[in-house]
């Protein structure tokens, strides 16, 4: 089946206007009832009101097309390519060559001009990367980046470069004027890789979005544009490629992107969009990889098909192989794709309309892609007494709504609440063509955290970013589970961002978790836990140690084998491992039931020390039991008993002695006459 946008393209305009004038003549038939609507039992049906306000998506997207300038593009590609032919950057001394300084004068007088002034390019990063700034209308908002290359290393890099410098260039000035709600950042890089010849991203992509994240200003997509002048007969030599990685399994911004993308083109552009995947170099040597890897939704736009000549000596701008229709192809459709997201968030759900024919016995297909929970209002109206079956067919394959009318008018307003590309089928069963006019509209939720475009708008968060604080918690689980302030990254203002707080288990909206006394966030920054009252497990909070002066995150400050709970209640100094100086830890004084907060347990007047050297009691002042105090002691470890008895026989023995001595001098002179 065709897809219905192809009605619309430009190379079927005038086709288009004679359908429409026809449908307009046919429309005479009155209405007549029709076959009963089939629908499954899980699917709602009219229980959510239609939005009144809606930004009409084609019309946008004509004028943005209609608004590119080839002659810009080609005298901005032939200035820089032909009087600046070698923009080196050298990357050691951080320096351009002449031919880039001049280049950069040029590209910032060019934009200067475009935006009567107000829009400029000011110097980011060490790589000097020439960044401007659009501000949308709300600048608290994740920014879209769409970036070029302005150096050309040793080439005039007409298409390698030159090129892409002349996209950004142009885009800005269609974007100038329009009113977005988020900001949109206009980037030129110098570095071509990151290892300056290698294949490993863009270095001056990388820095830039480094500091963006800093500033918690994270993109929320990102286009690098690069060799878009070569249209060949190969095979997609004509096409416009979207290098991204897509996936298979889930819809993603990626895919999303993709598909608003493709619709884009074949309704306002030439339909020659193709999505293509991440393999080859002109992917993994981009600022798009750099992007990627950080889960930041990006695309390369570029000629399908590589040739040969970009980036090389001949690359100039007068090559007879190139063309504009790609450049052109790529300003318009980046532009369009930006105004796009940057309206979403303005409270206006998009609308989609066209006019096809549906031949007899025939079918056609309208491809929606849908993100958000929320109502899809669908209405298809022809002429005539015709009879039609339209089909809402699911991402799956499953057929949501199936009904067959002849009354001229069917409309449908199922809840959508699976992202994917849905497929609206129209088939005509009468033996003429019908004439069919179609819209839908369909709060979209491009950031996939659950809230539509319409409940974001009224809670003020941003639609595009799904987590509009930065807090490293995504706005619904802020609003549905944790029932903080999406537009604030602290809500209970301790000083820890509420996904941190989320991270290690405290609670966002309570100032001091654990009641300790300490707020959240200085635990946090200490390494203490906010959920426990006393992080070292030492028996004192942690509040009480920082009054005191202790460490809450050890459990013995002064590292003498007591808790720090344990020596409060003792009453020893938790800073001191010998608290009364007694030369023994205040441990060892605990353990062998000393006072650890006297150097004279026994207040024999010896200190505890001395007695334990000299193997004295130091818990007894009388070691042995004397009646003596061991200070006054001449023998503490010996009773006097022991002393007194030994003296007092030998002095008796002495005294015998000596009597009987003397009494043998005094037989020995009575014996001699």
């Amino acid at each position: 089946m065709l897809l219905l946008q192809v009605a619309l393209m430009k190379r079927g305009r005038f086709f288009t206007v004679f359908a429409l004038a026809l449908f307009m003549l046919l429309w005479t038939a009155g209405p007549t009832k029709g076959p009963s609507t089939v629908m499954p039992q899980d699917i709602s049906l009219g229980n959510h009101a239609v939005p009144a306000a809606s930004f009409y998506v084609k019309p946008i997207w004509d004028s943005i097309y209609s608004a590119v300038s080839v002659t810009n593009l080609q005298m901005i590609v032939r200035d820089i390519s032909e009087d600046t032919p070698l923009r080196i950057w050298y990357p050691m001394h951080k320096e351009p060559s002449e031919p880039l300084a001049d280049a950069w004068e040029y590209v910032n007088d060019t934009l200067k001009s475009y935006t009567s002034g107000n829009m400029h390019f000011s110097f980011r990063t060490q790589q000097k990367n020439l960044v401007a700034i659009k501000r949308g209308t709300d600048s608290n908002l994740a920014p879209i980046v769409i970036v070029g290359t302005v150096s050309s290393s040793y080439s005039p890099g007409a298409n390698a470069y030159a090129a892409s410098t002349a996209a950004v260039l142009e885009i800005a000035r269609i974007l100038y004027s329009r009113s977005l709600t988020n900001d949109v950042y206009f980037v030129l890089v110098n570095t071509i890789t990151s290892g300056y010849g290698g294949n490993d991203g863009n270095l001056g992509v990388s820095e830039l979005l480094d500091e963006l994240q800093a500033e918690y200003r994270r993109p929320v997509v990102l286009f690098w544009l690069s060799l878009l002048l070569y249209e060949s007969a190969e095979e997609n030599g004509d096409m416009l490629a979207m290098r991204s990685s897509y996936s298979s399994s889930v819809y993603r911004q990626n895919e999303f992107v993709a598909d608003i993308a493709e619709i884009a083109s074949a309704l306002s552009g030439d339909d020659c969009v193709m999505r293509h995947g991440t393999s080859g170099s002109l992917w993994v040597r981009s600022g798009a990889f750099e992007a990627n890897e950080r889960g930041i939704p990006a695309f390369v736009l570029s000629q399908y098909y590589l040739d040969g000549l970009a980036g090389g000596e001949f690359d100039e701008w007068d090559v007879g192989a190139y063309s504009y229709g790609l450049l052109e192809e790529a300003v318009g459709l980046v532009a369009s794709l930006t105004t796009y997201l940057g309206t979403l968030g303005k409270g206006q759900v998009p609308r989609f309309e066209g006019l096809i024919i549906v031949p007899a016995f025939d079918s056609e297909t309208i491809w929606m892609p849908l993100t958000g929970e929320s109502p899809l209002q669908v209405d298809i109206e022809w002429a005539g007494g015709s009879s039609l079956t339209v089909d809402l067919v699911s991402p799956g394959g499953v057929t949501i709504i199936s009904t067959t009318q002849s009354d001229n008018n069917i409309t449908m307003s199922p809840v959508v609440t699976e992202a994917g590309q849905y497929e609206l089928v129209i088939t005509n069963t009468e033996m003429v063509s019908s004439f069919v006019s179609f819209s839908y509209e369909h709060w979209q939720d491009y950031d996939q955290d659950t809230l539509n475009d319409d409940e974001e708008y009224q809670l003020g968060t941003d639609c595009l970013n799904a987590d509009t604080d930065m807090d490293l918690l995504d706005d619904d689980l802020e609003i549905l589970i944790y029932l903080t302030d999406p537009l604030n990254p602290d809500t209970d203002s301790d000083g820890a961002m509420d996904g941190v707080e989320v991270i290690y288990g405290s609670h966002p909206r309570l100032r001091d978790t654990d009641g300790d006394g300490i707020i959240d966030g200085t635990e946090i920054d200490m390494g203490l836990d906010p959920t426990n009252r006393d992080t070292d497990m030492d028996g004192v909070d942690d509040g009480d140690e920082l009054d005191l002066g202790l460490d809450p995150l050890s459990n013995d400050t002064d590292k003498d084998g007591l808790l720090d709970g344990i020596e409060l209640l003792h009453g020893t100094d938790p800073f001191s491992p010998d608290t009364d100086s007694d030369g023994l830890s205040d441990l060892f004084e605990v353990v062998n039931g000393l006072n650890p907060l006297s150097n004279d347990t026994d207040m024999d007047g010896l200190s505890d020390s001395y007695e334990i050297a000299h193997c004295l009691m130091p818990y007894n002042a009388d070691t042995d039991g004397d009646g003596i105090p061991d200070g006054t002691d001449w023998a503490p470890r010996e009773h006097w008993i022991n002393t007194v008895i030994p003296a007092g026989l030998g002095a008796i023995f002495l005294i015998v002695l000596i009597w009987m001595l003397n009494k043998k001098r005094i037989y020995g002179r009575i014996a001699s006459p």
